[in-house]
């Protein structure tokens, strides 16, 4: 065995070359991600620098936040427009679905999926969730569309059980980079490593919201080389 293959080291530069981001809060004015333009325009560039190719924005459809499909498709068309000569970067528009009372309001206009897929990408509540998740999610694969669930890592009731169910069932799982830094604490970082070293998860994402905050976690990560090398195979599922 090489000694260095076991020791954790930083990410290459160039492992975001390429990518496709799934999940994004960079749409400014619209959740709590990104404020103004001039921010979500930094973080496009940014991103760019990075080699990242595509970045679909999935702002909040939850309880609380005042989104629907009509006007989120409206404001990502300006932003589109207005942003067209200032980045390189291919922009989408999907959404982040809370599985919450307005889940069936939002499935009745029809979901926003991630590129031209239908892959819906969804969230529970970090302390529980609801009984009826899994018939949600069940009516929702009835009607042709598959669960990306987001950041499975973070939810403080899922158990290793959980988790193995939710493969089984054929629901995809999205890792937040950040948590391989220990941004969201010791909790989230435990679970992700264990779902990588298991291959649980098939997508990953920024979850961005900040560029001073993803900036600074991003460059705390460490891996050990098996565990790149697993990064970098969900990074080539994003772009496929």
């Amino acid at each position: 065995m090489n000694i260095l293959s076991i020791i954790p080291r930083k990410l290459p530069a160039d492992i975001l070359e390429g990518m496709c981001d799934i999940h994004s809060h960079i749409l400014c004015g619209v959740d709590d991600g990104v404020k103004d333009f001039d921010s979500s325009v930094l973080a496009l560039q940014y991103f760019e620098s990075k080699g990242v190719k595509r970045m679909i924005m999935t702002p909040h459809f939850m309880t609380g936040v005042n989104n629907d499909k009509a006007s989120i498709e409206a404001k990502f068309q300006k932003f589109k427009s207005d942003c067209s000569t200032k980045t390189g970067i291919q922009l989408g528009i999907a959404a982040e679905y809370m599985m919450d009372q307005n889940f069936t309001v939002h499935a009745d206009d029809g979901y926003l999926t991630i590129g031209s897929s239908r892959k819906v990408l969804v969230e529970t509540s970090y302390m529980s969730a609801r009984q009826d998740t899994p018939m949600l999610i069940y009516n929702m694969m009835l009607n042709g569309y598959s669960p990306i669930i987001a950041h499975p890592e973070r939810y403080q009731y899922a158990t290793v059980d959980d988790y193995r169910q939710w493969v089984v069932k054929g629901y995809d799982l999205q890792l937040n980079i950040l948590s391989l830094s220990g941004a969201y604490g010791s909790y989230a970082y435990n679970n992700a490593m264990y779902l990588l070293h298991n291959n649980m998860y098939t997508y990953v994402g920024t979850d961005f919201h900040n560029l001073q905050r993803f900036d600074t976690e991003f460059r705390k990560i460490k891996l050990r080389s098996k565990f790149i090398d697993v990064l970098k195979e969900l990074i080539q599922n994003n772009i496929k």
